[in-house]
């Protein structure tokens, strides 16, 4: 493997994981521990169509699902938005102490 190529895959890992622990932080925001059994059962639909178009067309799946990933990040925008505010809000209030 090229040094390029282990530094991309080093940074996709990064960036992964980051996600996923700056996902679990906004469990109180989401409320995604409390979601309905109905919502439950459409996300395992959702999963359960992406693998099978995987399954259909490789090319299509992937460019599907690319689509619906970075969807994903631009609906995340607002939400990140108000997790720095919320932490903005928390460093204001260590080094000023609200009166």
């Amino acid at each position: 493997m090229s040094t390029i190529g282990l530094k991309l895959q080093i940074f996709i890992a990064f960036a992964y994981t980051y996600h996923y622990l700056n996902w679990f932080s906004k469990t109180k925001v989401i409320n995604w521990h409390q979601v309905s059994k109905s919502r439950l059962y459409g996300a395992i639909a959702i999963w359960l169509g992406s693998v099978a178009l995987y399954l259909y067309d490789y090319k299509i799946g992937l460019a599907v699902l690319f689509f619906f990933s970075v969807l994903h990040v631009f609906l995340e925008f607002p939400l990140n938005h108000l997790s720095f505010v919320g932490i903005y809000k928390e460093i204001k209030n260590r080094i000023i102490p609200p009166k």
